[in-house]
């Protein structure tokens, strides 16, 4: 029942060597990465024609299909001979549009390429199962993507990051909270075998001990016993909560911001925007307006009316959408 996403940070060395002869036209810097895309395509095409390589066993069967599949015409002349369905599941996209249902190349402002004309690129995956197909097409993505005339590689700036889900639903509240305790137990082990010392202390890869005793108080010495209490706690407030508390909650609440007012709410924060103080929304009246909306965590104080619901107070904490 378990769905995966995996995403591979790499960059190319040298983008000139994609295009190789061709003059490409580009107009902005999407196409480069639609460039990319289109080449690791006809490359895995190229890789499962060739009866594979060492790092799998060519699978034979078909697809199992988490997201609907668009048909598409059959390989023309030059190309394997391969079903539509097939030659579509194995297309590399860099559109927005095909995150989920096909492996993407989108950009990652986080890579420090090298090289003498480096080109920085993210590979997101399709939802997974963990079946045959998808460790195949897993397999070949990298080896096409090591292998000329793309040629990725790595350094200490890039990383794999992988996503448990359960699509197209998700853990139950019950789920994730066994998660927690599980991966809190194991955490210091994980972090001795997986984690690179450069992604240490890294404030996109902190410790999940670490955020949970800082965000209840509790210290950095702060036992498994007493996190777990912690996790309970939330837990048991979460099951408390009515239908229309869980219906606003998820609903988080709208109104108007000036700039001023965000960008000093914002002050010192990454890619995750919560505010630092308490911030009070006009209300939206005209839907058509640029609105900001503000959307608490389950267990949060959810957002305050005041006066005849022309403000809503939001706490700090929240995050911004």
């Amino acid at each position: 029942q378990l769905s995966i996403g995996l995403e591979l940070e790499c960059f190319l060395p040298d983008l000139g060597a994609v295009a190789g002869d061709r003059l490409v036209p580009v107009e902005k810097r999407q196409d480069l990465y639609g460039l990319v895309a289109q080449t690791l395509s006809q490359r895995l095409l190229e890789v499962d024609s060739a009866g594979g390589h060492r790092c799998r066993a060519r699978a034979h069967s078909p697809a199992p299909a988490l997201a609907s599949s668009r048909t598409v015409a059959p390989a023309g002349a030059g190309q394997p001979a391969h079903p539509s369905d097939w030659v579509e599941e194995r297309r590399v996209s860099a559109e927005a549009d095909d995150w989920g249902r096909l492996w993407t190349a989108t950009q990652d402002g986080s890579i420090q390429p090298e090289g003498a004309n480096p080109f920085p690129v993210e590979l997101v995956s399709k939802r997974m199962r963990f079946e045959e197909f998808d460790v195949t097409l897993f397999c070949d993505v990298v080896h096409a993507l090591r292998s000329p005339p793309l040629r990725a590689t790595t350094n200490e700036s890039t990383g794999l990051h992988v996503h448990l889900g359960r699509y197209p639903n998700f853990f139950s509240v019950e789920e994730v909270a066994a998660i927690l305790k599980a991966y809190l137990r194991f955490e210091p082990v994980i972090n001795q075998l997986l984690l690179p010392v450069t992604r240490q202390k890294n404030r996109f890869c902190r410790d999940l001990r670490e955020t949970l005793a800082r965000a209840k108080g509790l210290g950095d010495t702060a036992s498994d016993e007493t996190l777990f209490a912690h996790i309970d706690e939330v837990l048991k407030t979460i099951r408390a909560l009515t239908p229309k508390d869980r219906a606003a909650l998820v609903e988080g609440c709208r109104g108007h911001l000036s700039k001023g007012e965000l960008v000093s709410a914002l002050l010192g924060e990454g890619t995750l925007w919560r505010n630092k103080v308490s911030l009070e929304l006009a209300a939206v009246e005209e839907p058509a307006l640029p609105r900001t909306s503000a959307a608490t965590f389950p267990g949060s104080p959810s957002c305050e009316e005041l006066g005849p619901q022309s403000f809503r107070k939001v706490p700090p904490g929240m995050v911004l959408k």
